[in-house]
């Protein structure tokens, strides 16, 4: 599951359809009307837009 290293390309398709409901293509096409780049987390800690959509969905 997703780490501090976390690349949606290494994780498998039927994986990510399984575990995350979208393909990769999907996630992609969402992830920009979301405006997850815009967030600000607790304690200076940061988190890629990818990384936590993917977070929220499993």
């Amino acid at each position: 599951m997703p780490g501090p290293d976390f690349d949606l390309d290494s994780i498998n398709e039927v994986y990510s359809l399984e575990f995350f409901r979208f393909s990769h293509q999907d996630i992609r096409r969402i992830l920009p009307l979301l405006q997850l780049d815009r967030l600000v987390f607790d304690n200076r800690y940061k988190c890629a837009p990818e990384m936590a959509f993917c977070l929220i969905l499993f």
